[in-house]
């Protein structure tokens, strides 16, 4: 690695560290829970020693002119956002995640840079550091963990109106002669799975406790956060159900017909499954690009078979409604 493109890194890695302590410093002064904003203000600390180390290892030349990315006031925005609709364990989720990152890249250049006795220290110094705020955001997720669950179980609610309405609208186009007849029948089968979904979510959420308080009784244990309900779960995921079996039929409402609203609705159902996976494949610490196209895939299959069928009935029965 040439000189230039050492600086060039070096640089990288300090916008990098102020664009973290600000995040951190934001999340903290939005933040009620008293632990968990003095938790976020050592990690604004941690991350500002950091951008400091860097400046002194690039001279204060060099790195006058370093400041956070130009999008840096958007990403301070978005994470405030996913800390408000999406709570604290998905945000320290999200957050450990950019931290993994981050310690790879750090582990990378003291293996692959030519570094003096006093780079090498600092840079091990802030890799120690790095481990730390990793570590507390772990700590952080399991504390919360009730919740990011409870997250998980509205955005699977979610993902099967898409999938499963899509895949309904989809059959009913081919075959309907009015986009009404479509926008009617994919809201009957959306509230018919509204209903089932919620019901399902209900009685695993209450069978679940019932087994969770026969193995470990309430009175044996320590002071755990508040879990939600099964009426809560059958609530959000009824209604979230019902949210993502409304966009499929959106193009239907303003008059699209046939193959045209199958093409439009696959288009928004895509991108709002694409959000989903991505919230999902956090969660589950799974590859964000592997959940898009599985869900994708699944979503898109479902819609083309239905489609096939369709077109099939109306070729060879000629049956239209």
């Amino acid at each position: 690695m040439s000189e230039s493109e050492k600086i060039r890194l070096e640089k990288s890695f300090l916008a990098e560290e102020i664009m973290d302590h600000e995040i951190f410093s934001h999340l903290a002064n939005a933040e009620k829970d008293r632990k968990l904003k003095k938790l976020l203000e050592k990690l604004a600390d941690t991350e500002k020693r950091h951008a400091d180390s860097w400046r002194g290892l690039l001279g204060e030349k060099r790195a006058s002119g370093v400041r956070k990315p130009v999008l840096g006031n958007l990403k301070i925005v978005e994470y405030l956002a996913i800390r408000k609709f999406l709570g604290t364990a998905f945000v320290s989720k999200l957050l450990g995640m950019n931290e993994s990152v981050t310690l790879t890249r750090y582990k990378q250049i003291i293996s692959d840079m030519q570094l003096s006795q006093d780079e090498r220290k600092r840079i091990t110094e802030i890799i120690k550091d790095e481990e730390e705020t990793e570590a507390d955001l772990k700590k952080s997720v399991q504390e919360y963990e009730g919740t990011l669950n409870h997250i998980g179980s509205i955005v699977f609610g979610l993902n099967d109106g898409l999938v499963e309405i899509l895949a309904a609208v989809a059959g009913l186009a081919v075959l309907a002669n009015s986009p009404i007849t479509v926008v009617v029948g994919g809201l009957i089968v959306g509230v018919s799975g509204t209903l089932s979904m919620a019901g399902g979510a209900y009685l695993s959420a209450k069978s679940h406790g019932l087994v969770e308080d026969s193995i470990n009784p309430k009175n044996e244990r320590g002071k755990d956060e508040e879990k939600p309900t099964p009426g809560s779960e059958a609530f959000y995921t009824g209604i979230f159900y019902l949210a993502g079996a409304l966009v499929p039929v959106i193009p239907f409402i303003f008059g699209l017909q046939s193959y045209a609203g199958i093409a439009v609705s696959v288009v928004l159902v895509s991108l709002v499954l694409a959000i989903a996976s991505v919230i999902i494949a956090i969660i589950s610490s799974s590859s964000i690009k592997h959940r898009i196209f599985e869900m994708l895939a699944i979503s898109l299959g479902a819609a083309f078979v239905t489609i096939i069928l369709g077109s099939v009935v109306k070729l060879y029965f000629g049956i239209t409604i």
